[in-house]
C-alpha cells in the first residue's frame, strides 16, 4: 500500500510522489519518540506499558496536549465536540476519557491505568453501565479491514494480536501473519446468534480491545468502528482519533490527521487550478461512479422495481463523500436531470443509489460522462478488463464514440493494489477511508492529466489504457516491519 508525500515545488505546483505504508511508519516512529519526550515533560512519569508510575491527586493526566483537536490544527482548546466526524465524541476527565459512538449510541470509559478506579458516581448517566478499557490498550485485534489502515497509520501493528486479513493488503500486515505475530481470523456473516458466538469464542481472551463493524459476539471488548458511516471524506478519516484514543495516541492521531487535511487542501487548490486552465469559461468534466450487478444466482439480493424483481441492472453511485471527491477534484457529478423515469432509488434516497434495468436509459445518460468509475464486483480483479466492462455494460466497440469517457480513454477502477491473501482484497477498501487526499489527487490526475503532479495508481487504475493491477506480497514489506512477537516494531 502507498501514501502520498509531498516532496517539493516546481514552478508554483506542489508536486506529489508516492511512499510506501510501512515508510510511513518511519515518520509515526519519529512521532511516537517525540511523544515520548513530550510526555516526561508533563509533570509526571509513564512506565513502559504508558501508565502512570506515581498517582498524584488532583494532576489531569488527559491535559490539553494529551488530547484530541477537533480544530483545524492541533493548537486550540479541545472540545469533545468533533471537527469533521459527526458520529463519535471524546469527552475528557482527569483520569479518564469517555468516548461515545453516536451512531451506535455505544459509550466507553477509557480509564488511565496506574490511577485509582473510575468511581462510578463521577459518571454521566449515559456511562453508568459503559465497558471501561484500561489504557494504553496493549493487545488490539478487528475483524473489519478498514480499522486496518487505521492501525498502521498509527504505528500500531506491533500491539495486533488477531485480525481478519481475508482482504488485506498491507504487506507488513501479511508478513506478520506469516511469521505468527498476528492471527487470522475470519469475519462471521450468518444470523445465527449461537453460532456466531460460537466463532468468536477465545478472541476476548487473545485482546483486550476487539475492533468490529456489528455486535458480534457477547464479549465486552468489542468496540464497534463507524467510520464509513460519517458523511464526509474528512469526517470519515477524523475517525484516527477515535482510534487513538484507546492507545492513548491522540498527539499521533492529531498530527496523522492535520498532514491528511493539508494534503486534501493542496489538492482541491490544484485541481481547481486545473479546472480555471481547462474551463476558462466555466465548467467541469462529468464524473459517475457506476456499479453493473447480476444477482440472479441469488434473487433475494435483487431489488424490486415497480413491482417486479429486477436481476440485472446498474446503479449510479452517490454517497455524501463521492460527490464531495467529485467537487474537490474540480469536476462535477452527474446529474439528476439527465435521468430518465426508468432510474429508481434502491435505498438511502436519491443521492444515494439509483439503479436502472433499461439499458438504453443508461446509454442514454451516460453520454454526458466525461469520467466513468466502475465499481462492479469482480471475484479476481485481476481478470478484469476493458473487455468485460464493455461487456457488463452493452457498448459495443462501434459504438464508443457515442461515450466521452471512452473516447477520453477514462474508464476507471478502485483496484489498483491488490493484497495477495484469501481473497485479493483491494487497497481502496482498506486504506481509502483513511487518505482522502490520494483519493482526490487520483481523480484529479486522471481528469486532468496530471501524472507529474498527481501519481496515481494506488487506489485507481485506467482500464482504457491497459493498466493492470498490482499485487502486493510480505515481501514487499519494509525492511522496519520486523517479526518480534508480539507485533512488529514500528
Amino acid at each position: 500500500a502507498l501514501s502520498l508525500m509531498k516532496t517539493e515545488v516546481k514552478s508554483g505546483c506542489v508536486i506529489y510522489t508516492y511512499m510506501s505504508r510501512p515508510m510511513r511508519f518511519l515518520a509515526v516512529a519519529a512521532l511516537l519518540a517525540s511523544a515520548a519526550a513530550f510526555d516526561s515533560e508533563l509533570g509526571f512519569e509513564l512506565d513502559e506499558d504508558g501508565c502512570v508510575k506515581e498517582f498524584k491527586e488532583g494532576i489531569d493526566y488527559f491535559s490539553a496536549p494529551r488530547r484530541a483537536m477537533f480544530v483545524k490544527d492541533d493548537v486550540g482548546v479541545p472540545s469533545k465536540t468533533t471537527g469533521f466526524a459527526k458520529l463519535f465524541e471524546i469527552e475528557y476527565r482527569l483520569t479518564f476519557k469517555i468516548l461515545r459512538n453516536k451512531q451506535t449510541g455505544d459509550v466507553f470509559v477509557l480509564h488511565h491505568c496506574g490511577t485509582p478506579a473510575v468511581d462510578p458516581n463521577t459518571l454521566p448517566e449515559d456511562a453508568a453501565n459503559a465497558t471501561t478499557f484500561s489504557v494504553p490498550v496493549k493487545r488490539v485485534g478487528t475483524d473489519t479491514t478498514v480499522t486496518l489502515a487505521f492501525l498502521e497509520e498509527l504505528g500500531l501493528f506491533h500491539k495486533l494480536v488477531i485480525a481478519d486479513t481475508s482482504y488485506a493488503t498491507s504487506p507488513c500486515l501479511q508478513k506478520l501473519e506469516r511469521c505468527g505475530d498476528t492471527t487470522h481470523k475470519a469475519s462471521w456473516w450468518g444470523d445465527n446468534e449461537t453460532e456466531r458466538i460460537a466463532h468468536y469464542d477465545g478472541v476476548d481472551e487473545m485482546s483486550d480491545l476487539f475492533f468490529t463493524s456489528f455486535a458480534i459476539a457477547n464479549f465486552t471488548e468489542e468496540v464497534r468502528f463507524s467510520a464509513t458511516g460519517d458523511p464526509s471524506l474528512l469526517g470519515r478519516a477524523e475517525w484516527v482519533k477515535f482510534v487513538g484514543a484507546f492507545f492513548n495516541k491522540e498527539p499521533e492521531a492529531n498530527r496523522v490527521f492535520r498532514d491528511i487535511e493539508r494534503s486534501l487542501v493542496e489538492t482541491q487548490t490544484v485541481s481547481y487550478n486545473a479546472q480555471l486552465a481547462a474551463y476558462p469559461s466555466g465548467g467541469a468534466p462529468v464524473i459517475a461512479f457506476m456499479t453493473y450487478t447480476d444477482c440472479s444466482g441469488n434473487p433475494s439480493w435483487c431489488p424490486t422495481i415497480g413491482g417486479v424483481v429486477v436481476t440485472k441492472y446498474y446503479q449510479i453511485n452517490r454517497p455524501e463523500y463521492k460527490l464531495e471527491a467529485i467537487l474537490k477534484a474540480g469536476c462535477r457529478p452527474l446529474s439528476l436531470s439527465a435521468l430518465d423515469s426508468n432510474f429508481h432509488p434502491v435505498w438511502g434516497g436519491p443521492n444515494r443509489i439509483i439503479a436502472v434495468p433499461d439499458v438504453k436509459s443508461l446509454h442514454e445518460a451516460l453520454t454526458g460522462v466525461d469520467v466513468l468509475v466502475d465499481e462492479t464486483y469482480e471475484p479476481d480483479n485481476t481478470a478484469y478488463t476493458m473487455d468485460t466492462f464493455l461487456s457488463n455494460y452493452e457498448i459495443s466497440h462501434g459504438d464508443q464514440d457515442a461515450f466521452p469517457f471512452l473516447r477520453n480513454d477514462k474508464v476507471l477502477r478502485l483496484d489498483a493494489t491488490l493484497g495477495k491473501t484469501i481473497y485479493g482484497g483491494t487497497d481502496w477498501y482498506e486504506a481509502g477511508v483513511i487518505r482522502p487526499d490520494v483519493f482526490v489527487a487520483e481523480l484529479a490526475s486522471y481528469t486532468y492529466d496530471l501524472p507529474d503532479t498527481f501519481p496515481a495508481e494506488m487506489f485507481m487504475r485506467n482500464l482504457a489504457t491497459g493498466h493492470l493491477p498490482r499485487v502486493l506480497t510480505w515481501e514487499d514489506a519494509e525492511p522496519r516491519c520486523v517479526c518480534n512477537a508480539p507485533g512488529a516494531d514500528p
